[in-house]
């Protein structure tokens, strides 16, 4: 952890893999520290829309995002995973929604009444429409945040220092975004990562952080890839003071007064919470995420346009190389785990995937059908590389050669090991369900795991 001066960096320039917390910067001087507070933001933005607030926990938000599975470079894909997930809700009585988060009226606020939020898993927060000084009255323990209002914008200058470019290409509008955070005392956002740069601001009250380095991500539990809380760890489901899934991590712990601002590189784990300082009853912030070179990388890796053709729309394969496509899946797979990690298939997707992130919650691993694997119905073609190979030469040379491809995308961007390894995770996860369909992910990522 690094503490700079303001003017230091320029010359040093921001660490992007260590957090920062950047002392007598320009915040300091922002209009926004003298202005801000709930009577303000009462006159100044009178409706709060789609604020939030925790369902199971009693502080603990998860924000959900269904983006995962309907992104928009994949809308020629929408309706063929929208069929399987209408498989999953007919099968299981524990429905599967991806649907994104209910919105409540403020008579539902009263826990007691809430209806039950269905998920893979369980829906851990809920979305209103409701007045600012209904909001700030409210006892629930609740966030509000939203791209920068402009009639807030202007208290908040200069703000340029907050946009972070780590490529030599020349940004784009769309590479920054400028959020204000305005949270109830004690409410808490869930342990996540985010694939950009952040640039948090404190101007009214306190923020706790709770900060995990990357290397520790196997030990996270993050919801799987497609889950709705994908980035977010599943340890927030859990009671702090007991279960086998409290062990203890390295972590270190920030608290941001108002005129801080504090630097958290890419991928760098982080749980928030509203403090109570000098007699302020809420917090408020701005951040800007900027785009990073390994959030690029993860998006362009994972793309439908960069994952072999075969994979994406399997049905519009020969019918030959149809019948070999679980063979080329799992020679695709450990080609990437053998050349990207120190790691064996079974360390790397039997453990750091399908145990951490697949078999936490009983609901989950029932839902996804994790339960009751059996490695002898593993398709042998799958398990082995060399039946693979023998099957069809001319195709296997074409796996590898796509494998390799992706390897060297992924080697040239020179990302940490860490986050290579979190973004090779994901991308196993997307191309098995591209394969083998969002049900039947679980058990094909076992198998893999038992391959040799």
């Amino acid at each position: 952890f690094h503490t700079v001066h303001f003017d230091d960096i320029k010359d040093i320039g921001l660490d992007e893999e260590v957090p920062t917390l950047i002392k007598h910067s320009p915040v300091a001087d922002w209009e926004a520290l003298k202005l801000w507070n709930p009577t303000y933001v009462i006159e100044a933005q009178p409706k709060l829309t789609n604020a939030k607030f925790p369902v199971l926990k009693k502080s603990v938000l998860l924000y959900e995002d269904d983006s995962r599975l309907f992104r928009e470079w994949d809308d020629s894909l929408k309706a063929e995973y929208q069929k399987e997930v209408d498989a999953l809700k007919l099968e299981h009585t524990k429905e599967i929604d991806v649907q994104g988060m209910g919105t409540l009226t403020v008579s539902q606020l009263d826990t007691t009444k809430i209806p039950p939020f269905k998920g893979i898993g369980d829906k851990t927060v809920g979305t209103f429409n409701i007045t600012a000084d209904e909001f700030f009255a409210m006892d629930v323990k609740a966030q509000w945040d939203t791209r920068l209002p402009s009639h807030f914008s202007d208290q908040v200058l200069p703000r340029n220092f907050m946009y972070v470019v780590d490529s030599e290409n020349e940004p784009l509008e769309s590479d920054f975004q400028e959020n204000i955070r305005i949270s109830k005392l004690g409410s808490t956002t869930g342990l996540h990562y985010d694939p950009s740069h952040n640039m948090f601001a404190q101007i009214h009250g306190c923020k706790r952080f709770v900060l995990i380095e990357t290397k520790h991500w196997k030990k996270i539990k993050l919801h799987p890839f497609y889950h709705p809380s994908d980035r977010q760890s599943q340890l927030e489901l859990f009671d702090f003071k007991s279960g086998s899934y409290r062990k203890p991590l390295p972590a270190m712990v920030i608290d941001l007064r108002p005129g801080d601002l504090l630097h958290l590189p890419p991928y760098y784990f982080h749980r928030v919470t509203a403090m109570e300082c000098e007699n302020a009853t809420v917090s408020m912030s701005v951040n800007v995420f900027s785009n990073s070179k390994a959030g690029r990388l993860s998006t362009a890796v994972k793309h439908t346009d960069n994952i072999p053709a075969y994979f994406v729309h399997p049905s519009s394969v020969e019918e030959k190389k149809q019948k070999l496509l679980v063979g080329a899946l799992g020679y695709y797979v450990r080609t990437l785990v053998h050349s990207l990690t120190n790691s064996t298939m079974k360390e790397f997707v039997l453990k750091s995937i399908i145990q951490e992130r697949y078999l936490t919650q009983d609901q989950l691993s029932e839902a996804l059908e994790c339960d009751g694997f059996n490695v002898t119905l593993c398709p042998s073609l799958m398990m082995n590389s060399e039946e693979f190979i023998k099957a069809d030469p001319s195709f296997a040379e074409q796996v590898k050669a796509d494998a390799e491809k992706k390897v060297e995308t992924i080697k040239q961007a020179e990302l940490s090991p860490s986050i290579q390894e979190l973004v090779l995770a994901d991308t196993i996860e997307r191309v098995v369900t591209l394969v083998v369909s969002l049900e039947r992910s679980c058990m094909f990522l076992q198998c893999l795991g038992n391959s040799i």
